[in-house]
Order: structure tokens, then sequence, then C-alpha cells
């Protein structure tokens, strides 16, 4: 689906996250994922565990920062509002943090798994990641929001279900003309699918980062996550924002991009997080998973931001 910048001004209020693609796409609807057999037994090769895991050497450019901002600005079609985090429900999880998940891969598995997949995040000192991430390529060039909810619930031990149709998440949320999936309808599809079946709550919520993230956006959404993957061994879902000649996710084209995808794991040793992107049914040069500078995620989540 081929969506110009005219036509994405018509679409904006509609349409916040939606893979803007070029005529050489080769997007189809063959799924790209697991097999579904239990929650945390999925397998994850170490090519992937590892895949782009040395230390980061990407070096932050106040100047480049700046000229990626502007270029947001002036392409963004959406001009909703942009609300301040939401404190009540910041204060619920880092108070329920120390509990954790209710439901570990201990509790749901029995024990270990066959593939000796740990029964929380794998973690150290500086790092921690969760070794079962599911990983799903999208079925429609535009249903990367559906891919990522699918990704999560796959992934967080809990009732929520594996391997839920994309096609039920698009049917859920009115998504049957591929328009992609809003900032909003985001939202309600984890809590619906994840945050009540898991946690018995709307378990997340939208954080809203500047076009140039300030150096507290930076910080907190690290700090979000790193409570989110430690604590309650669940992904946090990142909303990309990338404009041409800015910085982009590994494999993805110079194009304008709006994109959702599933962010599992962090190191501050290599200054990375790790992440699975649904794009590698869109993109044959897109992997399933990535570590990626957590400088740059940062850059290209701008203008949106994450849900945890």
């Amino acid at each position: 689906m081929v969506r110009s910048r005219t036509s994405l001004g018509l679409i904006g209020l509609l349409a916040t996250a939606v893979v803007v693609m070029g005529t050489g796409s080769a997007a189809h609807a063959a799924k790209n994922g697991p097999a579904a057999t239990s929650k945390c037994a999925n397998v994850v090769s170490a090519q992937d565990l590892a895949r782009g895991n040395a230390a980061s050497t990407a070096v932050a450019d106040a100047a480049a920062d700046a000229t990626v901002a502007q270029v947001k600005a002036q392409n963004d079609p959406y001009t909703g509002a942009r609300p301040a985090r939401d404190a009540a429900h910041d204060a619920r999880k880092l108070a329920d943090a120390s509990n954790g998940n209710p439901h570990s891969c201990a509790a749901v598995t029995g024990g270990m798994v066959a593939n000796a997949v740990t029964p929380n995040a794998t973690s150290g000192s500086g790092y921690a990641y969760i070794s079962w991430m599911y990983h799903y390529g999208q079925d429609t060039s535009s249903w990367c929001g559906e891919a990522t909810v699918e990704e999560i619930s796959s992934t967080t031990p809990g009732a929520s279900r594996l391997a839920i149709p994309q096609s039920e998440i698009a049917g859920w949320l009115g998504n049957g003309r591929n328009d992609g999936t809003s900032v909003d309808q985001m939202v309600s599809a984890l809590n619906h699918y994840v945050g009540v079946p898991d946690f018995g709550w709307n378990f997340y919520s939208m954080v809203w980062m500047d076009d140039n993230p300030t150096s507290a956006q930076r910080s907190a959404f690290l700090a979000d996550l790193q409570i989110d993957v430690d604590n309650y061994n669940a992904p946090v879902s990142g909303n990309a924002y990338e404009v041409v000649g800015g910085p982009h996710l590994v494999g993805h084209p110079n194009q304008l991009i709006f994109h959702h995808f599933a962010i599992g794991g962090w190191n501050t040793n290599t200054a990375k997080v790790w992440y699975t992107d649904s794009a590698t049914t869109v993109w044959s040069s897109v992997p399933a998973y990535s570590w990626y500078s957590t400088n740059t995620v940062e850059t290209i989540l701008g203008g949106r931001g994450y849900v945890w």
C-alpha cells in the first residue's frame, strides 16, 4: 500500500501509525512466526538473541536531532492532543512492580521449559531481556499494530492469548480498511488483549515524546522499559516515526514511515535495546530481532513515543 504525503495528511486523524511503503516494497500475507505452543516456550535463535549486541557506536548529535525534529514537525499528519503522562497509571505500575507479574513463566509452564528459558527475563549487571519474546510478521502492509499486539500478548506470561489472529485484532479495532492503528487504538487493544487478562487492570498507557526528545524523556523511556521487562516480563510497544534523511529501524528504507514494534530488552553496557519487528513481511531487509542504539531508538520514537 503506497500513500503519498498528501494522502497522509487526509488520513492523519484516523491512521497515526501506518507503515508507508514505496513502490519497491514486497508486502505479503504469509505469517512469519513461531507455531503457538505455550507461554515462554518460544525458542529465539542464538543469532537473533545476539544480533547487533556489540557496544553501540552511535554518538548523540544535537544538530542532527534538531534537523530530524524539524522534518517531523513539517510532515506530521497527526494534529491531535499530546497529553501529559498519566500520573495515576504510573503510580500504580510503580507500586505493583515489586510484586511483578503474577504469572511468571515458571508458574505458567510448570518449571523450566525444554529450551532453557528462565522463569523471568534473562538479566545481569547492566542488562535484561525477555529471551522468549515472540515475533510475527504482519499480515498486511499496515497491520504493524495488530502484529505488535499479537507479539506482546504471546510474550507476556498470563491469560493473554498466544498467536491471536491479526484479522481478529483488526476487526476488534475496526481496521478492516487497512488504515493502520492509531495511538488510542493501540492502547485500547493492548489493555483489552493483554493488560486486563494478565494484570486485572488497564496496565498500558501512552507516553508521548517531543519531536526532539528531551533528556528527561529519553531517561524516562529507558526507566519504563526496565520496569516492564525486569518486573513484569512484558515488552513495551514502540511507536516509530521515521523521516527521510533521519534514523530508521534496522532494514527500513529511507522513507516516511509510521510503525509499531515490540521492545523487550535493554543493555546499558552496550547502550542498546532489543526489539522485534513485524516488518519482515514488508521488507526482506528487516531482521526479526535486533539490538539497536538506545539513543537512536529514542530519536525514532520522537514525535510519537511508546506504550508501557
